[in-house]
């Protein structure tokens, strides 16, 4: 499994609008091939709104596929990138993952 972390700081006053853009695309957009699961979520580095989209493939080949030759690069969605000032992208390979709750608690 890959796990792509893009961090995007948010321009001033623009909360609002990019939440709304992103709350419709994900509730109207399918996951594309090889995605395993997505999630949007925001957190504060001062009076920074910093966006967080985190997403988890099956492996590189399906999310280069779907992303892209500029899959190693931040992307956002048509409306958004306009308001991010500074944005990063991180990738990382899964060495060991727990399947279920019930798996986890059955090894103590």
């Amino acid at each position: 499994m890959i796990t792509r972390i893009t961090r995007g700081r948010l321009a001033p006053n623009t909360e609002a609008r990019v939440f709304s853009i992103l709350r419709t695309a994900a509730a109207a957009q399918p996951m594309l091939p090889g995605m395993a699961s997505m999630s949007l979520s925001r957190t504060m580095e001062g009076r920074d709104t910093v966006l967080v989209a985190v997403t988890v493939w099956s492996d590189m080949t399906a999310m280069a596929e779907a992303l892209g030759t500029r899959w190693q690069e931040p992307s956002w969605l048509p409306g958004v990138g306009e308001c991010i000032e500074a944005g990063t992208v991180e990738i990382l390979e899964t060495v060991a993952a727990s399947t279920t709750l019930e798996q986890l608690a059955a090894t103590g």
